[in-house]
Parts: structure tokens; sequence; C-alpha cells
């Protein structure tokens, strides 16, 4: 779409007068580009930028605003703006007030500290120190009441604790947590108990969960009807009385009918007999179960009466009153700690912020009078606290855009039903305009079309949010797909395949099974080199061109698998770039930082032998030192520890150790063991200095609270044993002609050619609504209570407060995976395929929509296409395993012994895997401090060499496919393919990553040959080096390589040392 070729919808949104608007936009409807040329053309009317606030949900997406601001200022197309204005609003448009909510906030905090009595030197703690602390104080307050003996408390515990006490801790920081994201805080919990424990509102809860058994009753009726229509015909061979009873049962009409009716009412087993046609019986029997279940689920919310229901929900009134008395004392100390170390969560921030402007007249006014216009974007992942603070420094002069169908975004507290009680306020004229973008710029008509299908059936206001009619159907609007007309083909593709339970069938000569994740990785990998080879036909600008590896992106919810799909495509020579996630405690790093802390710390304090050894193991077995096992054990054998270089370091770490900060000694640990020069041994240079910086931010800020290098390694240790503790990595560079592997939340605001979705088999995460101690601002505190019959205590039960809460999860949660599946769809431009083991259901619909209950237990995407698959037939394409796709277990790269394989002359090729990805650290947070272990331009060197290293392991030397290879390093490969060293490669035969052990000066050494060409008459050793090869060590380090090789092959045998950034080599002799 042209920049200025707006619709008439754009046109309204750009152009109208500054108001309450709400801008409804749909996916690829221009939303960003409008929302940039409203800001330009406020500068047309002479607004300046200054005048203007621009909040975005992300800092990235700041940045982008204001480059494009820029950039339009730049232009001045129409030379709307006067050369002078122009120049002046170029000035200053880096210190706009286009920034993050977050930003914003800070910025008022620190410009007007004084009224809230806190410095304006505040700094963001990181969430997981802060949690670090919080649990601290917890454990006081804890001990405190157990030595005191705090009767309320001990009952409470005894009452609700079967093993030990962590699992209610853990409750009561969450439940903490959050209530942390209300307003007021403290007037909630000052008011918690005349409301959440008053008469009106508990009756109000059991009248509601009792009012479900009428929503089920309603639902056996039409189900009933469903049925008989059915069996039309063949009600003889129905053996049972219960259809006369079914009618005469739903007759109740009233919850005191139907529950006298429940009880006495007994499901008979309904059989039919086998005279009815299969599809029949099958039909007959989704409705009949249908029924039972719901006659049971009736029988559960009846099993106790009213007032019990009632009762039991007083009984947890102590239990409540021991947990808000405990966060209370939480609050205060965690106060204190705050205001002691100018350290606050960016939560705290925005309370701040809110009590500025609510307490303080004259501020609220002169924000409200200084800015011109609010712009809001994505409003549709606004926080309840963002959606107070606009409110309190808004005049009339709000404008938003957004797309509730786009909100995922609910982990970090987004609430769309803000965005869709404006839309409603705005319809009122009196109060404010709605402007609705439903025309697609992004798609081709078949991508819109599936779309509209899917959703028209999965999506309405009570699940997802939003009715999906006409008004948020998406329109077709790129129109230059129609000119260039290709026999590529464009249709929506669901392939789908069989498996069992969690493996999928095999071939009868193949001795393992395989993974529903391998075979999707697999079915993609055949698509992708197909429409490769084929020139699959892509749109580009004006033209069609033949699709590149760069055009095609694989989605999932989750990085799980990643690593699995990385090693799969790479195996078929596809480049490949992916998101990853990082569990920080798996990987080496951490690992041997941690042990190192760890002899360090024995060395001063404990002089543990087993200690000792430990650390010792690790760290000579690490990337540091990669000593061999057997060298390692002799060590330890003849306790020659403290003669080893390693520990020799240590001790000089140790040096004067009290008088140093964690960080300090964190940074000689660097220094002395060379980390950063030996990074390029692990490989993904930027995610290790990643795990770094943020170990260094780590010890920077538990330095801040006091922590010593004792507490900070046993707080490594906790990091190694947390199987939650990640980092998240995200692609910044898209210019690679590379397959991107990303998640769909980080694939919001993208868009690209053609997408693939595999893993939506996957399982929602349901543990929010896990556990015995819940919290929700609606329901209030959820706990268990005690259970009798007659005097037999029978253990905790839960209230019907736990079933209303897990019923509003469970809609919340399911309306979300539904938008996010939405999202996902939406980032396609010309092509979707979708991979999964389809399984047709039975499904009804209601008004068009699959009705509630179907919805309300979908437990994944695939259960979503499952439900609608008879609408889909026309996209759904079957594969047969056995013969349309080649499974192998090859992508494993599982080396064999090489020392056989040179002596047999194996015509093989061993590849290692490497991950070609620049990753970069998702924005966390941080102190203001910057701490920096190595500079961008080091990284960014580094990452080169590495990323020149993989493709030169992928690569087939003999025959390169130049088309895999970025511009940017094709020249450095095609320098070394061409070199001298490989004019005879063709009758060579190529062995990569070659790994041996072998002896030298009466020692094991560990040996790995980067590349090693065999010819008839001689061995040729290639070893890759970043840049410097004029070290002896590396020359030392191949005459024993060389020494050994000539040994075993009885060759000649030549060593080179490559500069892969120079492109230039030396013999070693």
């Amino acid at each position: 779409m042209n920049s200025i070729e707006w619709t008439d919808e754009q046109k309204d949104a750009i152009n109208c007068q500054i108001g309450n608007t709400i801008v409804s936009a749909g996916a690829g409807s221009g939303k960003t580009a409008v929302l940039t040329e409203r800001i330009f053309n406020h500068l047309g009317k002479g607004i300046d930028i200054d005048r203007l606030l621009v909040l975005t949900f992300t800092k990235a997406a700041a940045v982008s605003m204001k480059e494009k601001t820029k950039k339009k200022i730049v232009d001045n197309r129409g030379n709307k703006l006067e050369e002078n204005f122009r120049k002046n609003q170029l000035d200053k448009i880096d210190g706009s007030y286009i920034m993050t909510f977050d930003a914003f906030a800070l910025s008022m905090v620190k410009k007007y500290h004084y009224l809230l009595n806190v410095s304006d030197k505040i700094s963001i703690i990181d969430e997981n120190v802060m949690k670090i602390k919080q649990e601290e104080i917890l454990e006081k307050i804890f001990n405190q009441k157990y030595s005191s003996r705090d009767q309320k408390f001990l009952e409470t515990i005894n009452d609700l604790c079967v093993k030990n006490d962590n699992a209610f801790k853990e409750a009561i920081i969450s439940i903490n947590n959050k209530m942390d994201l209300i307003i007021d805080k403290q007037n909630f919990i000052d008011n918690y108990f005349n409301h959440f424990f008053s008469d009106e509102f508990i009756e109000k809860q059991v009248t509601e969960y009792r009012g479900e058994s009428l929503k089920l009753h309603k639902d056996i009726g039409r189900w009933l009807k469903e049925l008989i229509v059915k069996l039309d015909g063949h009600i003889s061979k129905f053996i049972t009385n219960d259809i006369p009873k079914l009618k005469e049962y739903v007759g109740n009409k009233t919850v005191d009918q139907l529950e006298i009716a429940t009880k006495d009412y007994k499901v008979g087993q309904m059989r039919i007999t086998s005279e009815i046609d299969e599809e029949t019986k099958q039909e007959a029997s989704f409705f009949k179960n249908r029924i039972a279940d719901a006659i049971k689920e009736i029988k559960d919310i009846f099993l106790f009466s009213e007032t019990q229901d009632q009762r039991n929900i007083k009984s947890t009134r102590k239990y409540v009153e021991v947990v808000l008395d405990i966060i209370k004392q939480l609050d205060e100390e965690t106060s204190k700690f705050k205001a002691e170390k100018d350290l606050y969560s960016y939560m705290d921030i925005a309370k701040m912020s809110i009590q500025i402007v609510k307490e303080n007249d004259n501020i609220r006014n002169e924000i409200k009078n200084y800015f011109e216009e609010i712009l809001v974007d994505e409003y549709q992942d606004n926080s309840d606290l963002q959606e107070k603070f606009i409110d309190l420094i808004s005049n009339d002069n709000v404008f938003v855009v957004g797309d509730v169908k786009q909100s995922i975004y609910g982990f970090r507290n987004a609430n769309p039903l803000n965005f869709h009680n404006k839309y409603e306020r705005c319809k009122d004229e009196d109060f404010g305009r709605t402007i609705d973008l439903n025309k697609n710029f992004r798609s081709r008509k078949e991508v819109i079309e599936t779309v509209n299908k899917i959703f028209a059936l999965l999506m309405d206001q009570y699940i997802g949010g939003v009715d999906y009619d006409d008004f948020q159907a998406m329109k077709f609007g790129q129109e230059k797909y129609d000119k260039l007309v290709s026999n590529s083909n464009y249709k929506t593709e669901i392939i789908s395949y069989k498996t069992q339970q969690d493996k999928v069938p095999i071939y009868p000569f193949v001795d393992k099974e395989y993974s529903k994740e391998e075979v999707e990785a697999m079915i993609i990998a055949k698509d992708i080199k197909e429409k490769i080879k084929n020139k699959y036909q892509v749109f580009d600008e004006k033209e069609l061109r033949d699709v590149k590896y760069g055009d095609f992106c694989i989605m999932a919810q989750t990085k799980k698998h990643f690593d699995l799909f990385n090693e799969i495509l790479s195996n078929e020579a596809i480049p490949v770039k992916v998101e990853r996630e990082v569990q920080i405690g798996e990987t080496d790093i951490v690992k041997v930082i941690k042990n190192i802390f760890t002899m360090i710390d024995n060395i001063v304090n404990k002089k543990d032998v087993k200690i000792e050894k430990h650390c010792y193991a690790s760290i000579e077995r690490s990337f540091l030192i990669q000593n061999k096992d057997e060298i390692i054990y002799e060590t330890i054998k003849k306790n020659k520890i403290r003669e080893s270089e390693s520990y020799k370091k240590c001790v000089n770490i140790s040096q004067g150790i009290s008088d140093k900060t964690i960080l300090e000694i964190f940074n000689e640990i660097i220094k002395e063991f060379d980390i950063y020069e030996k990074l390029h041994l692990i490989g993904e240079v930027e995610l290790s200095v990643a795990i770094l910086e943020y170990i260094s931010d780590l010890a920077f800020q538990l330095g801040q609270i006091g922590y010593n290098y004792s507490e900070f390694s046993r707080h490594l240790e906790k990091i190694i044993s947390d199987d939650n503790k990640k980092l998240e990595f995200k692609l910044n560079q898209f210019e690679d002609n590379t397959v991107k592997i990303m998640t769909i939340h980080n694939s919001k605001g993208l868009e690209f050619r053609i997408c693939y979705y595999p893993l939506l088999f996957g399982k929602f995460n349901t543990s929010d609504t896990r556990g015995d101690y819940l919290f929700s601002k609606e329901r209030g505190i959820i706990l268990p209570y005690k259970l009798y019959e007659g005097d037999t205590y029978l253990g905790l039960s839960d209230t019907v407060l736990k079933e209303l809460f897990k019923k509003d999860k469970d809609c919340e949660r399911i309306s979300e995976k539904i938008r996010l599946f939405y999202v996902a769809l939406t980032r396609a431009q010309e092509k979707m395929v979708l991979i999964c083991p389809l399984e047709k259901t039975l499904t009804t619909l209601q008004n068009g929509v699959v009705e509630n209950r179907i919805r309300l237990k979908y437990n994944s995407i695939l259960s979503m296409l499952n439900s609608i698959t008879g609408f889909l037939e026309q996209h759904i394409k079957t594969i047969d395993l056995q013969n349309d796709i080649r499974l192998s277990k090859n992508y494993l790269g599982k080396r064999k012994n090489v020392f056989e394989k040179l002596k047999k002359g194996e015509e093989t090729m061993e590849v290692k895997v490497l991950s070609p990805i620049v990753p970069e650290l998702v924005e966390i947070g941080k102190f203001s401090k910057d701490i920096s272990i190595i500079n961008q331009e080091t990284k960014d060197t580094m990452e080169y060499g590495t990323k020149l290293h993989y493709l030169m392991e992928i690569l087939d030397l003999k025959e390169p496919d130049y088309s895999i290879v970025d511009e940017k390093y094709k020249t450095k490969v095609k320098n070394f393919i061409e070199s001298d060293l490989m004019e005879d490669i063709a009758k060579a035969r190529v062995i990569k990553e070659f790994e041996f052990i072998y002896q030298k000066d009466n020692q094991q050494k560990h040996g790995f040959i980067d590349l090693l060409l065999e010819y008839e008459d001689r061995l040729v050793i290639v070893d890759y080096k970043l840049k410097n090869i004029s070290d002896d060590n590396y020359n030392k380090q191949l005459l024993g390589y060389k020494e050994y090789m000539e040994a075993i092959s009885n060759k000649k045998v030549e060593c080179y040392l490559y500069s892969i950034v120079d492109s230039t080599y030396i013999k070693v002799e």
C-alpha cells in the first residue's frame, strides 16, 4: 500500500479532530502507518512534537515510532512543515514524549520525587532480586510467628499445610503480587472482610454457582432435541426408557425444582442397538454422552445445600485473616527495604505516578493542559493501572489504536476489557467516536478467507472478547496481489497425519519411533525444500519472484522444541535463525561460574576436600580447560589438585576477598580464566555474552542488597536447580536469507510470506487454577475448608469460590489462546501451512459459533481445529508418513568412532550442528548503572566469525550452494572455498568436526579438528581461527595433531591455520 493512498476510514483516523477516539484496527490494516501519519498531520498544523504524548507498549515500538516520525519530518511530504519549524522538530524528536508507559511514569516520579519523599536517584530493581528479598522477609515473618507461638497462625498451618509450609509461603507471595495490581491495594485490604465475607457477597457467589445448573439444564434440553432428531426413524431401536424421563426432567424451570429432580434422577445407560448405521450411532452417542455428563455436573453442583455452601465459605475466614496479616507485614518490610535502597519495581513506579496526579490538582491540570493529544498504541494491551493513569491526565483528548482480537498479554496484566469498555463508550457521539479499520493490506485473499472462516466459528464476545462479525472480519485490501498471476498454490493447507498417542507409526525397518515434534519438523523441511526447488512464486514490491529461505517463518506457542527444529532443518542444509529460551541453570557458563565461586569460598572458609574435588572436576571438564576425564581422575587420585592452574587461579582471586564486591570478584574470574577469549568454543557467542551479562547484573544487584560472595554462590546453585529460571533471546536481524523460527508472541507486528504452524497439539498451561490457595480481585482469597461427615474429618475440600474461579480463568485462558491463534495466522502474507494430527470431532453450533461448552474444554489449538474440521475439509491434506515423508534420525549427528572411519576409508562427513542465530537479550529490568563485559563491536566480530564457522560446517565444500549464504558472509565463504587450500578438494574425502584422544608427553590430550581432507597420498588439517593465526600455542597444538594423524594413517600430514576474518592462511611446520 502506497503510504499516501489512504482509505476513507484511514483518512478519518488521520484527520479527525482531537477528542476521545478509539480506532479498532484489524491485522494488516496499516495501524502504525495511520498513527505516524496522524502525528505528522498534527505537526503540519503547527503542533509541536513536545506537545504530543505518544505511549507505546514496548521500548522497541517507541524507538520505531520515533524513527518513522523522523523520516516523515525529513521527507516533509507536500512541504507541510515550514523549514525552521521542521528543523526544530528534528532537533526535538529524540527527546520527545514518544515512549513506553513505564518510561513516562518513571520520568514523572523522578521529576516530582520530593512529593513522594523518595530520591530522584531511584532505580528499577530486577524482579528476580525482588523475589529473593520477599522470600527472605517472609521467612523471617514465619519464624517470628513460630517462635511466638501465634495460635491463629499455627492453627492455619496445621489445618492447611500437609508436609511443610513451602506451598503456603509461595501462595502468599503470589497472592501479594496479584494484589499489587490493584490500584488502591491498602483500601482493598482494609475493606476486605466487609466486602468478601458479607452475607450479600457470599449469597451472590453461591447463587451464581448454583445458577450454572440452569445453563446445563438448558443445554440438556437442546441436546435432547438433537438426539431425537438423529434417532428419527430409529426410536424403536434405541433401547432405553430415558427419553421420556429426560423430557420430564427438562421440564423443570427453577433451581429449586431442578435440585429436587436431580437428586432423584438416575442416568440410564441409553444403549443403542447395532441395527443402527454407524454414522447415526456415533452422532447419537455424542449427544447421549453429553447429556449424561451434564447431569453428573448438575448433581455435583447440588452436592451441598445452599446454606452449607455459604457456611463453607465463611469457615475459611480465620485462615484469610492470617494470610492478610502476613501480607500486611510483608508489605511493610518490603516497603522499608525499597525506601532504604531506592529500588522499586515498575509496578511501584506506576502507582507513584498515579498518586502524584491524583493527589496534586495543580500537576494533574498542568499535564492535562500541556499535551494537545495523548496517543496510545496497542491499546488492547493496557493494564488497569495504565488505564487509570490515562484517565487522570486526559482532557477529552485521547486517541487510542488497537485490536482487541490481538490482546495476548494477560501474563503482563493486559486487560482487554478496557478496550471493549472504551469502544462502547465512544459509540456515544456525545463522548467520542469509533473508527474501524478492517481492510487488510498484508495478506492474499486465500489467507484472509481462511482466517475469517476459522474465527467466525471460534470467537465471540463471551469467549474471545469480541463478536467476529462483519465489523471484525478482515476485508481484502491488497489489490496488487490480483494483478500478477501465478501457478503457485496459495490455498491454506492443513497437513494432517496419524498418531499413536505421542508417537507416530514407524517404518517396519526403522528401530525407533518418531515423536510428533520430529515428524512435523521433517514435514516442514520437505515442504520448504520443494518450494525452493520448484521456484514457488511470491510477491515482492511490484513483481513475482522465486521464493527464498528468508520468506519462510515457523511459529509456535513456546520455544520448547526450537532446538530440535533447528537441528532437523540444518541437517537438511536449510539455513535457520531461531529464537531461544535458555534454562539458565543448564548452561555450562552458569555451572562453571558457580563452581569457581564455590571453589573460592572453599579456599577461604571451608577447606572441604569433597567440595574441592567436585569444583575442580567441573572447572577442568568445562569449556575453560577442556581436560579429559582420565587426566582429571589421575590428578584427583594423586592429590595434585592444588598444583593445577585452575586451582591457583582461584587462589589468586581469593586474595583480599573481604574487600571486594561480588561484581569485582566476578570480573576477576572473567579475566583470570580468559572466559571472553574462550566463548567461541561454545558457539553462539552473543547468547553466551548475554548470559554473562545477566550474571554480571545479578552480581551487582545482589551486592547492592548486601549479599557476599558465599551467598552469591548459593544463589547460583538455586538458579541451577530452578527449572523455571530462563532467559529469552529474540531475533534481531531479519535481513538474513534464513528460515525464522519464533514464538507467536514475538511474531506480533511482523509479517512473513509463508508461515508454518507446527506443535499445535501443545497443551495449555492451567497452573493458574491448580493449587489450594488462589486469588482474584473479583472472588477474593480462595482457601480450602475442613470437611466433616458428622464428627469424622474427611480432609480438605474446596468451596464453590474455587469452581467459580476456575470457570473465570478457563474462559480468560481460552479466550486469550483463541486470540493468540488469530495473531499467528494473521502474520501470513501469502500462504499458511498448519501441521497437526487432526482428529475430527462432532460439534454443535450456537448462533453460528461453536457452542460454549465445547470451547470451554479446549486444551490446545489442535482441539480448536478438531472441533471445526467439518468446515475446513477443503484445506485438509492427510499424508502417509510411510510413503510421503522420509523419516530419519540422521539429524542427531552422533559421532561414530572417527579412528575406525579413517582406517576403513568410509565415505562420510560428520556435521556438528550449531545454531545459526544472532540472538539479542529480551529487555529485562536493570539498574541505571550499565554493566558491559565486552563492547558491541567485539561481540559483533565474534558472532560474525561464529556464523562463518557455521556456514563452513553446513556447506558442501565441493558443490557449495551459495543461495543459503547471506550477502555479508558470501565473500568470506567464497574466499575460503576458492583459496589454494581447496584447490584439489574434488579429489578429497571431507570430514568435519574430527574429535579424538591422543598421547603426548606422557599425558592424554583431547583433539578437535575443524576440517580434515583425506587425499590418496596425504591428509590436510585445516583449523579455523577468528582472526589471529600467529599464536605459537596454535602451532604447538596442530603439530601434536599432525604427529598423531601420521601415526594412525601412515600418510603425510599438512597443517594449516586459516583466519576467517582476514581470509588468509599459514602452513604450520
